[in-house]
């Protein structure tokens, strides 16, 4: 037998890739992608393996929104004519440039 299994870490594939991307000067080349990178890493106290999936993973740090990394989109803000209708889409981020949805 091996042993008792590890828990599984899910991470995000954008939390992942910001990760890769902020230890790029220290990785070795061995990690060929930023994912290969998380999933190589194995978090010890406890130990738990760290899994890239798009869906019920770690979406990064939950922090409130922030006007500064937030963005307004859309015709809406250039092609808006009195009494009629225009459109614009609020993308509404935190400051660690996580997207928010309606309740964060």
């Amino acid at each position: 037998g091996g042993g008792e299994p590890c828990p599984t870490y899910y991470v995000c594939p954008d939390v992942c890739a910001r990760l890769f991307d902020a230890c790029v000067d220290v990785t070795e080349q061995r990690y060929v992608n930023a994912q290969f990178f998380c999933e190589s890493q194995v978090l010890s106290a406890p130990r738990l393996e760290v899994r890239v999936r798009d869906h019920d993973c770690f979406a990064g740090v939950d922090a409130p929104a922030s006007p500064a990394h937030s963005e307004v989109v859309g015709a809406g803000l250039f092609a808006c004519f009195a009494q009629r209708e225009g459109r614009a889409t609020v993308r509404v981020r935190d400051a660690y440039g996580n997207a928010k949805t309606v309740g964060d």
